[in-house]
């Protein structure tokens, strides 16, 4: 765990493209930042003009959000997205590893394929964040999946952040600035 904060702290500390700046540049776009406020309770940095993710979307790329509240934010090409699910019920902040444990468990046995990176658990602004890191196969692309998974008032949240594969060096740092802007 250790090992991965040192990372973390590592990525994070590139002053010239950092989130705090309200800005960063990918693939020659600068893209812009700024606080939001999700939920009436979770304050995170994410793009200013990644947008709810429409319906008919939502149905393709996450069927089993189609009938949740799910907050699902992406760019205008739907190619890269943040995902927040509030589940319902309360747990205790121990379960929030084993639940991803579970999770990552049940894709690498369901879906041999795909490609496992990295897991952990980091703290920061007094939010522990469970996550894990895999890159899973599509029609056209790999995609970069980056979940993770934090408590606000006892209650689970289960986020995602994807893009194309071939972008991931871009957004892999990026994703852990935003999970360092996350404030409840």
């Amino acid at each position: 765990m250790n090992d991965s904060k040192d990372k973390l702290e590592n990525i994070t500390s590139m002053p010239d493209n950092d989130i705090k700046n309200g800005y960063v540049d990918i693939g020659g776009r600068r893209i812009q930042f700024s606080e939001r406020l999700l939920m009436d309770r979770l304050k995170i940095t994410l793009p200013d003009k990644f947008a709810q993710m429409e319906k008919r979307y939502v149905k393709a790329k996450y069927p089993a959000y189609n009938k949740k509240d799910a907050i699902i934010l992406t760019n205008k090409d739907t190619t890269i997205n943040f995902m927040f699910d509030f589940q319902d019920g309360t747990i205790d902040p121990e379960e929030m590893e084993e639940i991803r444990d579970h999770l990552l468990d049940m894709i690498k046995e369901l879906h041999p394929a795909h490609v496992f990176l990295d897991k952990a658990t980091i703290e920061h602004n007094g939010l522990k964040v469970a996550f894990f890191e895999i890159v899973t196969p599509s029609l056209d692309k790999n995609i970069y999946n980056f979940m993770y998974f934090f408590l606000v008032d006892e209650k689970l949240v289960i986020a995602t952040f994807n893009c194309f594969d071939d972008e991931k060096g871009d957004w892999r740092p990026i994703i852990r600035q935003v999970i360092k802007s996350l404030h409840v």
